[in-house]
């Protein structure tokens, strides 16, 4: 049934009479069987007086699918109450043949061939789906195309497949038929109205099943080969294959017959005949196999022939092994002497036989034969001697060996050899002689005669068994006597045993003897010996105390705790040696309190007296000391005889410690004070008394400053407590200060109680609003109008009647306009009582007229006496849609550069909207904005283009008042640093301010300038970037920029370690292009040049007495510290200063904070001033410090105390004694900071060398100098931060280097050439100062590495006196142990020591100078880096007394520390020479045995004389070098991995030049130049498949890294002379033109010769060796990309040949233009010589490449790699970066390619492709309309916000500039084809991370 044709109608009946009307409707159910998807509808019909439903088809029906519908009718009728009901209706679905029968799959079968016919093959299956018999019945038929039904037949039911005859492979191997299916009825498918059934058709492939019925066979009946006889086994002789008609045959092969001997053997699957074992050419040389091919069940053969051929296989043979002769040594008559004959013969058969012989071995010199001894007739054998040999020892040899060899075929063939023997006769040409120069016996004192000695033994070389050539005898020529004249010693003829002649002899006497000895051999030949006798030492004299009276001072104990240390060490004399003595100490225990103290015996034969009982001091009996007894044994202890004991007397005086602290009389004092008390007022007294000393100890106050930040209260000598500044109850109500009482004992201790001050209130302050009101009252609204309730609060307490209830009025003085608009009405009884204002308009407002009004309101509270204040309400103008619409534009400008520029920053007074604003407020007039005043003023100062000066970001800090922060950037040709541009803006801040319109608030934000502002102790300012850009938006103007504010962190920024170091970190870690490397323990900066600092920082620079450079300033810490170094000849002027550089603007308060050093009068001078006085601090040196040698000065402040040290006070007069004295007076000083304020807060220029501003008036109690500085000054750190010299903001009269320290070093070259190191000089010496790793005064000499192992250590001897103040340690180590000990160094007793350690992967070092205590220890440490990683570290240690750094790599920031302490502490260090050791604390247990403490492994170097050439005395266990462990040993690392040896470590990594990919798995080719490589400008390209990078240089650098500078020769001529050449090649120059028609190098004349188009050098194809050529566009010639391993202009050098070239472009002349430039040049010859004044070699001026420069290049942009910025001038600008995104066919993103332009190779290439000659000005309309027409390009042209009002901006924030055409997310992942100095631009608009500056 069709859609649409109607099922059936049904009809219902209304029920009421009167009324027919019913209503029908089909329900849907939820199943399709239900009518769920509306597969019939209702229509609704009347016919007469009746209603009927008809249900109409409204989707096709399908009998397969569903069969039967349930429909459900529901008929309503029309009553007041509508009733119904429902009827449900059947829809049975007839089948028809409406579908096709389908084949189940089934293309091809098989049958074998050979069956006979009726053979079933297959059954077909085909499925008709419709439902009922016989629509689904199919029949099956075979269509007579093809001829199928001749071969095969079917069965019409079944669809089974037979064959109808019997089928032959070999013949037809497959058959295709067509088989049919019908179904059993007529079809009812549309369009078929034949009446027949629905059928298919489908080919079925039946193959022909092969049989193996045939044999194979071969091609051929015989095959022949031939082989050598001397093939391997396997080789292949002859493949011989067989073929069978049969597919499936499968053929295999055997020998059968003719293989003797197994010789040959064939494989059974291919029929290839190989070797399968020897084959002999003189046995057997041919074989006939018989070759058997078979199928399994048939077979063939054939006949191999194989031919063996002959080969030299059979070496020469000896007629036997070895010949041996003799010979007599040393004969050299009748030479060349024959010595014997050797024969050999030849084994092959039928081989001529040709033998030639030659020897190999000692005594022949196949390279010199004039030096060998033997010489054979290669022809006869006969071996002949040619020179006299020596038999005998040291040069000379009693055997020769060689062998002789014997080759065949003529010298050619093979060899055979046998050996030679020569034996040398012996001569007596020798004599004996001892070995050793000195030989050494001992024998015991006191022994008996004829006891052994030692035995001397010499050596004779002639031949012992020859007659008595070597036979010896013994003698003593030079003997000892006694004192009776009687032989000490006697010796044994025969054997050489020496032996005493006499007894008993003495050690203590003589303790050694010297003895000659003769020995004789039977020739009479004679040599000497001397031989040292040494008594060995027995216990037999008694030991002495080398004192008989000891006194010792100790401090009592503190309670029971028994210290480890001893208090006293003695030693005693003993002439017996310390080996042989057992020496035992005691404590004799016949004393009051000898048993406090025990003796302890050490192991270098002192003794140590330990406290064994707590002692007291308040112990009466014990605090007079003790007088007790020791006593010594030599023997152990286990004899009392007298002569092995002795006693002394040792006093020991009892010292009192301090074990008590003070103790307060009250402990919590509460005072209650009122607010407005004056300053000095005393408020309480405390009393605090110290038992220790009798009660005789000196107590003094002080109060916890942490209690008392402020400073507002003091505490005299006395304790008397005062107020010493204002209080106020509103802002502290109640202060709890905590006041310390301190004994003057050491340490000293301290007690604390507490002050409570309640301070009580006045009423001081005015009332003021309750809260900041801004109501909005709507325009156009009649009069009155209820605008605010005001209410007022006081800060007072109104709990003491200072308060409320206030009074409200208009303040008289208000505008008259304000007066006539609004009316304020007090009410008394509003606000609960506390009165309130009720304000109220009396006119209708225009908000176009104005948008807000300021009502002034006074406010007066009930206090005593009362306080009045004025308070100003806002009234906004609400707006009405009153004005129509005006046709209108708006600019808006988006900045959005992140290249990371040290940027200039300011607030203004002003809204962020007016300073864009460009429409009047008065009316609609355009004005120029503010912005643009601003640019243009600057750009004015500064000398450069408006366009190079950039305002990026304009922030609205404040509301009310307007304070809006403005950064911006400027450049000329490098961008300015912020320090110049801070200095620019201050110094013409009024100029600006009254050309732009602004009040400029603050130059340079610093949230930590106001103190205490933000941070109560150290603050540091961090610029926070966020990912939204920041919007601003005027009414015809909008701003779009970078959303950047600083935010306040109160820590020491230089200090502040929390982050993780990453070269990814803004500003970059590396000054001066250092190439930055992250490691498991931070960055490294690897630096080239000059740039020496730990982060590549230039560290010195020179100043001419007149000159001044700018640095940013001085941050603020709450404990800093400022070092420099200088040298100088004048004894006046300024090292810095940094301060304000302006005056304050009348009525403004001036932040008046800053600090100077100077020199006056040769002496060094300190000015500080916080802001509240300013203090002076002088340092009166020894001697006057412009002496032409560096000094260093260290200035340490906190917030009280300030102190200038000049050169480590290492001239300072010291005391070291028990309580040590140090008189720094010479060398130190000090000041106090005047109250109250306490921090240094400065935000102008740190200016080095002088200052660069006018006279100021601040009020400051002491003047800086003016007079600049004349010398050098090096290494400037703040808190350990190094400056770069060498890049200042601003300089004049001032350079990098020291150019009187170079002269120096340079007129000492010759004598003082530092090989690896740099020249340090002065203004009249220079040394070298060496590299890590070397020493020597040339830094000539390499330090050792070592590899430490178990229980291994160095233990050296210095070899001067060490330096008691000043102690130097500098070594390298790499290790990846957790902990171990580097270095210690002690005194001869262990007390007072330095050790330098790895603990916890962390590097500490602790000292202790006092040898009295053992707690006096001090410790330094670096906490923020770990040095456990396996990399090599340079370490150096510094002390200067109780002062000490340390310095990690370089040091600077986390890896440098340093100890700045040193009151009352001792100073110098007593350090044995030989206690100096390396690798662990080495313990000596007994005699030859130690055990190692703290042990180190692993490797270790000195560098640079850590003490000035120690020697090594003795070491333990070690390797030289530092050797791996092969970590990669057994480790496989599943590809494409590879394992990588760390040092004994290994990983898993990427071959070097590619990166694992995200997902881990896989590795990459790594981008080389993401890390910058290219030095100087150069561009950097990346080689593909990890080969690395290759850098496109400046013309002015070359290298691989463009890291060298291009030497060039200079011509230095006159003015005259110049003009002269100019004038004479102008000439010529026109000449050749005219004549020629030619064009300048680079272009060529175009074929109208009527211009000069760009000549495509590559045509001539220049590039040798592979190398790819580009042209340069607009006649700027070619270059070549190289490949791998050549260089040069034309790749024409390989790189291990050639150092750094030029590129010079080649100028092509032809034979007429040379012969006019040579006739011009000639005529003009004798004129150039006349004019030319000199003419010298030199190179570029300046060191370090800056020359005049005042603003150095590096650093005011730290790479333009990051998106945006440069300029073409600096280091090679490339274009690249800012192209238009393109897709991979070169063409821009959006845009269709057409035939004029075809698609770029490489979207990165800068150049024109080879053969395209643009013109420049369509080169750039070319690429303007590239942009122009660009799709993707930002911004895109659309303006949203039309609505605009009020004093900001409504629009919201445009978060991703997405203000397109559309509505879709804009995405910014095609800024990643802009190259890669535009990805951080696509990340900071898509997901990425914002980075900061």
């Amino acid at each position: 049934m069709e859609v649409g044709q109607k099922v059936l109608s049904i009809k219902a009946r209304s029920g009421i009479p009167d009324n027919p009307t019913v209503f029908y409707t089909l329900m849907k159910g939820s199943t399709e069987q239900t009518n769920k998807k509306d597969t019939f509808y209702l229509s609704q019909r009347s016919d007469n007086d009746n209603t009927f439903a008809d249900i109409y088809v409204n989707y096709p029906l399908d009998y397969e699918k569903l069969q039967q519908y349930n429909l459900t009718v529901r008929v309503e009728n029309n009553g007041i109450q509508q009733l119904a009901s429902e009827c449900t209706v059947y829809i049975i679905l007839e089948d028809v043949n409406d579908e096709i029968p389908l084949f189940i799959e089934r293309e091809q079968e098989t049958v074998l061939e050979g069956m006979p016919p009726g053979t079933k093959v297959t059954k077909v299956q085909a499925v008709d789906k419709d439902g009922t018999y016989p629509h689904n019945k199919v029949y099956y038929s075979i269509e007579n195309k093809d001829g199928g039904d001749q071969f095969f037949t079917i069965d019409r039911e079944s669809g089974e497949i037979y064959t109808k005859i019997e089928f032959d492979r070999e013949e037809k191997q497959t058959y295709a038929i067509l088989v049919r299916a019908e179904d059993g009825a007529p079809s009812d498918r549309p369009h078929k109205k034949d009446g027949s059934p629905n059928s298919v058709t489908k080919y079925i492939r039946i193959g022909i099943g092969d049989k193996n019925d045939n044999p194979p066979y071969f091609d051929q009946v015989l095959y022949e080969a031939e082989v050598n006889e001397d093939e391997d086994i396997q080789h292949t002789v002859i493949t011989v294959t067989a073929k069978d008609k049969d597919e499936s045959s499968r053929i295999r092969y055997e020998i059968t017959q003719g293989n003797i001997g197994g010789a040959f053997a064939v494989k059974n699957e291919t029929g290839a005949i190989y070797v399968a074992g020897p084959l002999d050419y003189e046995t057997r040389n041919k074989y006939e196999l018989r070759l058997v091919a078979s199928d399994n069940l048939n077979e063939n053969h054939t006949t191999v022939v194989i031919y063996v051929k002959d080969v030299n296989d059979n070496p020469p043979v000896f007629d036997r092994p070895t010949y041996e002769t003799q010979i007599t040594e040393e004969d050299d008559r009748n030479l060349p002497k024959r010595v014997l004959q050797v024969t050999a013969t030849d084994g092959d058969r039928d081989r001529r036989p040709d033998i030639v012989y030659f020897l190999t071995g000692q005594g022949i010199d196949d390279d010199e034969p004039s030096n060998s001894k033997f010489a054979i007739n290669s022809t006869t054998g006969e071996i002949y001697v040619l020179k006299p040999l020596d038999r005998d020892l040291p040069d000379g040899r009693s055997q020769w060996r060689f062998t002789v060899f014997a080759e065949d075929e003529g010298g050619n063939g093979l060899v055979g050899y046998a050996d030679v023997l020569v034996n040398l006769k012996d001569v007596n040409d020798n004599p004996p002689f001892f070995p050793n120069a000195i030989y050494t016996g001992n024998v015991t004192e006191n022994g008996t005669a004829g006891m052994t000695v030692m035995t001397m033994t010499a050596t004779d070389y002639d031949d012992p068994e020859e007659a008595s050539n070597a036979r010896l005898t013994y003698s003593i020529e030079q003997n000892q006597v006694n004192e009776q004249g009687e032989l000490i010693f006697s010796i044994e003829p025969e054997s050489g045993v020496i032996s005493t002649a006499v007894c008993c002899l003495d050690r203590e006497t003589n303790p050694e003897y010297t003895i000659k000895v003769v020995a004789t051999d039977g020739g009479g030949l004679k040599g000497t010996g001397t031989a040292t006798i040494k008594i060995k030492d027995i216990n037999d004299m008694p030991p002495e105390f080398t004192k008989k009276n000891w006194y010792v001072p100790v401090d009592e104990t503190e309670g029971d705790n028994i210290p480890e240390t001893p208090i006293l060490v003695v030693s005693v004399n003993d002439k017996d040696l310390l080996e042989t003595n057992r020496f035992s100490y005691k404590v004799i225990d016949d004393a009051f309190g000898s048993d406090r103290f025990t003796m302890v015996t050490n192991s270098d034969g002192t003794g140590s007296l330990k406290v064994a009982k707590a002692l007291d001091y308040e112990d009466m009996q014990q605090r007079f000391g003790f007088n007790i007894t020791i006593q010594v044994s030599d023997h152990g202890g286990e004899s009392s005889e007298p002569n092995h004991l002795d006693y002394a007397k040792v006093q020991v005086r009892l010292k009192d410690i301090n074990d008590n602290k003070p103790e307060f009389e009250r402990s919590n004092i509460e005072v209650s004070v009122p607010e407005d008390a004056e300053v000095g007022r005393t408020l309480a007294s405390f009393t605090a008394t110290d038992a220790d000393q009798g009660g005789r100890s000196h107590v003094s106050y002080t109060i916890d400053r942490s209690s008392d930040k402020r400073r507002q209260f003091r505490i005299g000598k006395d304790g008397v407590v005062s107020i010493q500044r204002k209080l106020d109850r509103e802002d502290t109500p109640r202060h709890q200060v905590k006041i310390l009482a301190i004994d003057d004992g050491e340490p000293p201790l301290t007690a604390t109680a507490t002050l409570t001050v309640v301070v009580s209130d006045i009423n001081d302050n005015a009332p003021r609003f309750l809260k900041d009101y801004r109501p909005v009252i709507m325009e156009n609204t009649r009069p009155p109008q209820k605008v605010e309730e005001i209410q007022a609060t006081d800060d007072d307490d109104r709990s003491k009647g200072n308060g409320p209830p206030f009074t409200f009025r208009m303040d008289p003085e208000a505008p008259e306009v304000i007066r006539e608009f609004f009316k304020v009405e007090h009410q008394p009884e509003g606000a609960n009582g506390d009165g309130m204002a009720i304000v109220t308009a009396h006119v209708e407002f225009d908000r176009e007229e104005k948008k807000e009004y300021h009502v002034p309101i006074v406010i007066k509270d009930s206090g005593v006496p009362q306080k009045t204040g004025t308070s100003t309400l806002t009234v906004i103008i609400g707006d009405e849609n009153d004005n129509l619409m005006l046709p209108g534009h708006k600019d808006v400008f988006v900045y959005n550069f992140k290249v990371f520029i040290k940027l200039f920053v300011f607030h203004s007074g002003t809204s962020a909207e007016d300073f864009v604003r460009t429409l009047s407020r008065k009316g609609h007039s355009t004005v120029t904005s503010k912005y643009n005043k601003f640019r243009d003023v600057i750009a004015e100062l500064l000398e450069t283009d408006r366009e190079n000066v950039d305002i990026f970001t304009v922030y609205p800090k404040q509301e009310r008042p307007p304070i809006t922060d403005v950064r911006f950037s400027a450049h000329g040709s490098p961008y300015y640093k912020a320090s110049m541009l801070d200095g620019a803006v201050s110094l013409n801040r009024g100029l600006i301010e009254k050309k732009v319109g602004i009040n400029i608030t603050m130059v340079g934000i610093d949230e930590c300038l106001i103190e205490n502002l933000n941070c109560e102790d150290s603050c540091t300012n961090k610029l926070i970037v966020e990912r939204q850009p920041i919007v601003v938006n005027a009414n015809r103007t909008s701003f779009v920029g970078v959303n950047s504010w600083i935010k306040p962190m109160c820590v020491c920024g230089a200090r502040d370690f929390s982050e993780e170091e990453s070269c990814k970190q803004r500003p970059l870690p590396c000054f001066n292009n250092g190439r930055c490397s992250d490691g498991s323990n931070g960055v490294k900066c690897n630096c080239t040049g000059q740039f020496d600092g730990p982060q590549c920082q230039i560290t010195t620079r020179s100043f001419n007495g007149r000159g001044w450079a700018w640095f940013p300033a001085l941050q603020q810490c709450e404990n800093s510290h400022l070092s420099l170094e200088f040298m100088t000849l004048k004894p006046n002027g300024l090292l810095l200063y940094n301060g304000p550089i302006t005056n304050p603007e009348p009525r403004e308060v001036g932040i008046q904070d800053f600090l100077s050093v100077e020199l006056q009068d040769g002496r060094p001078r300190l000015l500080v001033d916080f802001g509240s006085g300013t203090a002076e601090v002088r340092v009166n040196t020894k001697k006057t410090l412009n002496d032409g040698e560096w000094h260093k000065l260290n200035i340490f402040w906190d917030r009280e105390n300030i102190r200038i040290r000049v050169d480590d006070c290492i001239r300072a007069e010291i005391t070291d004694s028990e309580t040590p004295k140090f008189d720094s007076s010479g060398c130190e000083g000090h000041g106090t900071i005047p109250p109250f304020n306490e921090f240094l807060n400065v935000n102008s220029p740190l200016q080095i060398g002088g200052v660069h501003h006018k006279i100021l008036n601040f009020t400051w109690q002491y003047q800086h100098t003016r007079e600049g500085f004349e010398g050098c000054i090096r290494n400037v750190f703040h808190n350990s931060e190094m400056y770069d010299l060498g890049s200042p903001g601003s300089s004049d009269g001032s350079q990098p280097g020291c150019p009187p320290a170079d002269d120096s070093c340079n007129a000492n070259s010759i004598n003082l050439p530092c090989d690896h190191g740099k020249c340090e000089g002065t203004y009249r010496s220079s040394r070298c100062i060496c590299d890590p790793g070397w020493h020597g005064a040339h830094c000539n000499r390499a330090t050792q590495a070592k590899m430490f192992q178990q229980s291994s250590y160095i233990k050296y001897a210095l070899s001067f006196e060490p330096d008691k103040y000043k102690t130097d340690i500098q070594l390298m180590f790499r290790t990846r142990q957790k902990h171990g000990e580097l270095f210690r160094a002690t005194s001869k007793h262990g007390r007072e020591y330095c050790i330098l350690e790895v603990r916890d992967k962390k590097l500490h070092f602790r000292f202790n100078l006092n040898q009295h205590s053992s707690t006096d220890e001090r410790e330094l440490w670096l906490p923020h880096v770990t040095v456990s990683d396996g990399q090599w570290h340079t370490v150096q240690v510094l002390r200067y007394g109780s002062t000490a750094s340390i310095s990690l790599d370089g040091g600077g920031g986390r890896r440098y520390n340093e100890i700045i302490d040193y009151k009352g502490l001792h100073q110098l260090m007593e350090m044995e020479k030989q206690n100096v050791i390396a690798g662990g604390d080495v313990q000596y247990v007994g005699p030859g045995v130690t055990v190692v403490d703290n042990d180190f492994h692993e490797g270790m170097k000195p560098t640079t004389a850590a003490f000035s050439d120690p020697f090594s005395i003795e070491w333990n266990n070690l390797i030289d070098g530092c050797p791996s462990n092969s970590p990669c040993k057994n480790i496989i690392c599943p590809p494409p991995f590879v394992c990588k040896d760390l040092w004994l470590l290994h990983e898993c990594r990427c071959r070097d030049g590619f990166v694992v990919t995200e997902d881990g798995k896989n590795c990459t080719d790594a981008n080389a130049c993401l890390s910058d490589p290219c030095y100087n400008g150069g561009t950097c390209v990346d080689r593909p498949d990890g080969k690395g990078h290759y850098c496109l240089c400046t013309d002015s650098f070359s290298g691989s890294d463009c890291q060298s500078m291009v030497q060039a020769k200079v011509m230095k001529l006159s003015m005259a002379a110049l003009a002269a050449i100019l004038v004479c090649l102008l000439n010529i120059l026109s000449k050749y033109i005219v004549i020629n028609k030619r064009c300048p190098m680079g272009f060529e004349v175009s074929e109208d010769r009527l211009q000069c188009l760009d000549e495509n050098e590559c045509l001539t194809k220049p590039c040798g060796y592979g190398g790819h050529c580009y042209n340069r566009p607009f006649g700027k010639g070619y270059y070549c990309e190289c490949p791998s391993g050549w260089s040069c202009e034309n790749c024409t050098c390989a790189e291990d040949e050639v150092g750094s070239k030029l590129s010079v472009p080649l100028l092509g002349l032809g034979s007429d233009a040379l012969a006019i430039i040579l006739a011009s040049l000639a005529v003009y010859l004798i004129l150039v010589l006349v004019i030319v004044a000199y003419t010298r070699s030199r190179r570029p001026d300046g060191k370090y490449g800056h020359g005049e420069v005042d603003d150095d290049v590096r650093e005011n942009i730290i790479s333009y790699d990051d998106e945006g910025g440069g300029e073409d001038d600096m280091n090679a600008y490339d274009i690249t970066p800012l192209r238009i995104p393109i897709d991979a066919n070169g063409l821009p993103i959006g845009a269709k390619p057409g035939p004029e332009k075809p698609p770029m190779k490489d979207p990165r290439q800068r150049q024109v492709p080879p053969g395209g000659q643009p013109d420049v000005g369509d080169f750039i309309q070319d690429h303007l309309d590239k942009a122009d027409n660009d799709p993707n390009a930002p911004p895109f042209d659309d303006l949203r916000n039309y609505a605009y009002e009020g004093s900001g901006s409504t629009a919201g924030s445009l978060s991703s500039l997405a203000s397109g055409t559309d509505d879709n997310e804009q995405d910014f992942d095609y800024l990643n084809g802009w190259g890669p100095r535009f990805s951080k631009l696509a990340d900071m608009y898509g997901q990425g991370e914002s980075e900061e500056d």
